[in-house]
This record gives C-alpha cells, structure tokens and sequence, in this order.
C-alpha cells in the first residue's frame, strides 16, 4: 500500500479485512512513517521507509496507491519502474494529459494498471446490465441529478470527482463516445461555477448503428440546503434511465426501480458486496493472470478529458 488517504477508515480498510482470505498487505508506506506503523501492525505488514523498499520485498504482486501526497503523479511515475500491477484510488485526481503520455509505456510494459471507477460497481450498475440485456432494451436517456459540495474555488476536486465517475459509469453503460457538450449555468446562483447547472452530452453513434444516448445532468449546490430536510430530500442524487422497452431509476448504489410496460419492481441489492470489495476482488484476480475485464489508465484518460472539457465549455 502506498498512501493511506482520507478514506482509509470508512472505505478501504474495511474492504480489505474482507478479503484478507485471497490477498495479504506485506508493506505500507506514507509520508507520515507513524500512520504507516500503524496501519502495518493491524495487517502483520512491514512499514517501509521509501517507495523503492517495495524492490526489496521478493512475494510482492501488486500495489495500491491510495494517496499520492504533495508529489502527485511523480508517486506513479515511481512505482511504474517496479513493474507491477497498480490500483490507483479514485480520489487521487491525476492529470489526465500526464497520465496519456504514460499510457504507451504502460502498453509497452504489459502493466496491468486499474484505476478506481466505483459506479460501473454499484450492485444497482451490475442489476441495471442485466435487465438492459434482458428486458429494459438498450438505453436512449440518462438523466442524472445530484448534488455536489459547494467549493470555495471553481475547479474544485470534489466536483472534478463527481464528474469523472458520472462521466466514466455512462460511457460504461451506453459504451460509445462524447460528440458534442452544452452546459447551461445558471446566473442567478451565487456558488461558484458548475455547482448549479445543467450538463447535456451527446453521445456518438454505436458501432451497432444505434441511435446514440444522451445524458442530461443536473448539478446543485447543497450549500443552502443545510437544515432544510424537505428541501435537501428533492436534491438528493438520482438517475433515471430511459431505454427502448422501459425505465430504471437508481437512487442508492444497492436500490433500483425498472419499470416495463404496466408492471414495476424495486430491489434492494443489500446482500451484494460494494464496489470497493469488487474492484479489489477483480484486481487480484487480474494480478495472477486471471482474464476478468477490469478498467485501465484509457477509461480514467477518458472520462478525466470530458470533465476538462466541461469545464472549458463553462468558461472555468
């Protein structure tokens, strides 16, 4: 593990206690060497004193990197002269042109490296393929609403975050490329940029000559909304999905409700592992050979130029 990061606690600790059965932790390292003692003890792994340690360490097969710290992608850079697989959390926010001028290397190298994009995860992601396929048709519309942290600057990490894995989980879903972006920012908000507006994309046709989806996004600052429950309620995060035989809406990553024709059904995935403990799972198992399709440093790339490209439509 490199980095522990904010999310440690509540995301990726728990994660890997669960899967503690098919991988081991051998090293830690952060910048802060007592948080990495720490965290070693409670998974009987060596802290290490720098990156290049884990060179040392003959059993290792994969790395996570959780938090890259003040030097940013030149963490990656490091860790990709180890030659082994890499888990890049989503929260790490890396330039997305430096990551494409490492995408060749990374071929050239055969490196296996899957970044974090939780919602192509979500049980409610996985149910919604299944009834795509099977009863719902493919999808035409993807209106989204969801409500974002207002930032003190406009490019905010935070909104960046939210955007790319929205970006990346309909890409995921309809599997054809951006064509054109609009993005409708409502002047008469006073948060910064893009935390109250209305993103609309067309998507390109499919290589099956469907007729191309588009996503319409709705972005609301919540910073108004604190102790106003009613008010807070109808900005909560909402996805409804419009295809050719019926509609789905997704609330929570474990709820879905689909609809075809007259009849309707609601599930509650809670018997599902997270997204977390699936992404970790599939990275293992890509670590020693298996063939599972896992996401790579294209789909981030991807998703991560969108986000740029909004922005820059919104005049950021």
């Amino acid at each position: 593990i490199v980095g522990i990061g904010n999310h440690w606690e509540t995301r990726y600790k728990p994660a890997l206690k669960k899967l503690s059965n098919r991988l081991a932790i051998k090293a830690i390292y952060a910048p802060v060497a007592n948080r990495a003692k720490q965290v070693s003890l409670e998974f009987d792994a060596v802290s290490v004193e720098g990156i290049n340690s884990f060179s040392k360490i003959t059993d290792l097969q994969g790395i996570l990197l959780l938090d890259t710290g003040w030097s940013n992608i030149e963490v990656l850079k490091l860790l990709l002269k180890l030659n082994k697989p890499l888990f890049l959390a989503e929260s790490l926010n890396l330039n997305w042109k430096q990551l494409s001028e490492l995408t060749e290397e990374v071929h050239a190298k055969g490196l296996n490296i899957m970044p974090e994009l939780g919602r192509r995860y979500m049980p409610s992601s996985a149910r919604l393929q299944e009834l795509i396929a099977t009863q719902l048709g493919r999808p035409k519309e993807i209106k989204i609403r969801t409500p974002i942290t207002c930032p003190q600057k406009q490019k905010a990490l935070h909104t960046n975050e939210i955007l790319r894995g929205l970006f990346d989980w309909c890409y995921y879903i309809g599997r054809s490329n951006s064509k054109e972006i609009h993005v409708q920012y409502h002047q008469d908000s006073s948060c910064p940029a893009l935390t109250h507006s209305e993103i609309r994309i067309q998507y390109e046709k499919s290589n099956l000559m469907h007729s191309p989806a588009v996503l319409n996004l709705e972005l609301s600052c919540n910073k108004h909304e604190h102790g106003n429950s009613s008010s807070a309620m109808k900005k909560q995060f909402l996805c409804e999905i419009i295809c050719e035989k019926g509609t789905a809406r997704i609330e929570t990553p474990i709820n879905i409700t689909w609809k075809v024709n007259s009849s309707s059904c609601h599930e509650s995935l809670t018997s599902e592992n997270s997204d977390i403990e699936v992404m970790l799972d599939h990275f293992c198992r890509r670590v020693v050979g298996g063939l599972i399709p896992t996401p790579d440093l294209e789909d981030y790339c991807r998703s991560s130029h969108l986000t740029e490209q909004v922005l820059q439509t919104n005049g950021q």
